[in-house]
This record gives structure tokens, sequence and C-alpha cells, in this order.
């Protein structure tokens, strides 16, 4: 794969290499936590980060459609290659629509879903509204889901959703208009 990002110095020797996460065609995103490192994969799903300190390396894995984010770390061992295969699961989605107070469809609103109690923004999802207020999201992990949706100008909505892996998860929120508005499903 190819460096996308680098955004901390580049310490140590250790390579991360041969890295595969097969989930069809799909490009897989890879973020390594220390340093700071997002890489892509090619269309096979494979990718080589270098420059990675030795040591135990947090992962993360995400894809654009369809798969669960994954988490985990590899041991990489000074001047030392290391190897990880991830497997990614399937994952549920989540359609609606999302309207302004009036009832008219709200566009280009965010609508943002992660895990209850998950600070990693890295793994949520989310996506942006349709002229027509509609919206999707895949890959998302089986579990009670934290939603939100919101505009600085017409308010926010929020609500907890349960998905099921390879299920589609209907939210259809009305934003507050300045108030936010709890939705439980």
């Amino acid at each position: 794969g190819a460096q996308m990002d680098h955004l901390g110095p580049v310490v140590g020797s250790a390579q991360l290499e041969e890295i595969s996460a097969p989930m069809g065609k799909n490009v897989v995103n890879f973020l390594i936590f220390h340093p700071p490192l997002l890489l892509l994969s090619d269309r096979e799903g494979r990718f080589r980060g270098e420059g990675v300190e030795p040591g135990e390396v947090a992962v993360a894995v995400r894809t654009l459609k369809k798969s669960i984010p994954w988490e985990g770390s590899v041991e990489i061992a000074p001047e030392k290659t290391a190897e990880l295969e991830v497997v990614l699961d399937e994952g549920a989605s989540l359609a609606g629509t999302i309207l302004e107070p009036t009832g008219k469809p709200a566009s280009w609103v965010q609508v943002q879903v992660g895990v209850v109690d998950q600070a990693d923004p890295f793994l949520s999802q989310f996506a942006y509204t349709a002229p027509d207020g509609t919206y999707r999201i895949e890959g998302l992990p089986p579990g009670e889901l934290e939603v939100r949706a919101g505009s600085s100008t017409e308010g926010m909505a929020s609500g907890k959703i349960k998905a099921t892996a390879g299920e589609e998860v209907r939210w259809d929120a009305v934003l507050s208009g300045g108030d936010e508005i709890v939705v439980r499903v």
C-alpha cells in the first residue's frame, strides 16, 4: 500500500509489511497509533508501512463499506518485518431521513453513529444527508449504537439503535430547531 498521511515523526526502524484485510475489492484504511500513521491498502487489501516504532503497535482497520472496523495490535521487533492478517466481519447498515423542524428534508446534515461509550472517532461512522434528507451508513458493528444528527442552524437529534450483522436499521429524526431531541428505537 501507500502511505497517505504522516502525522508524526518517524521513530525506529521496524516495518509492518503485507498486512491484509480481505473484504471484496474494497480499499482498506489502516491507522497505526504510535507514531500516528494513516495508510491506504491496495485493492487486494495489502499495504506496507515503514518507520513504525518497534514494540507492540496498536492498529485499527476500516473500510468505507459493509465491514465492521477492527482494532488490535501487532508486535514489531527492531530491524524486523511483522505481518498481520485481519479478517473484517460484515456489519449492519443504518438508513433514514432527517427533517428540519418545519418538516422539510434537511440537506447536508451530518449523521454520526458509533458504539456507546466509544471515544475513538476513527471507529465511528458518519454521512451527510442528501438534498432529500436521506442518508445511509454501512459497516456498523452489531450491538447498541448511538446516533446523532445535527446542523448548526437547524438543531440536533440523537438516539440509540440496536443492530445485528447484515441487518439494515432505519432511524428517522426531526431536528430540534435549537434544542436536542433524544429518540430511542
